[in-house]
Order: C-alpha cells, then structure tokens, then sequence
C-alpha cells in the first residue's frame, strides 16, 4: 500500500467499471446526436 494514500481509499477493482461507465455513456451520447442529424437530414426541404 502507498504510504501517501491514506487509510480509507478506494479500491482499485472500481477503475475498469467506471471507465467502461465512461465510454459507454459517450459512446450513446455521440450516437444519439448522430441519430438525430440523420433524422433531421431525411426530413423534406
């Protein structure tokens, strides 16, 4: 244990869901804008 950490940290097993958390979450934010420029592009002029 690293001696400037501290007594009550967090364990590290949390990083990979937290970052898989992270991509996910914008991955589906840059598809649904996606989703909606094609949505608006088929539209009629």
């Amino acid at each position: 244990m690293n001696r400037f950490e501290g007594e009550n940290t967090q364990g590290r097993n949390n990083d990979v869901k937290d970052s898989g958390m992270g991509f996910l979450v914008g991955f589906l934010f840059l598809a649904a804008i996606y989703i909606i420029a094609q949505v608006f592009s088929l539209l009629p002029n």
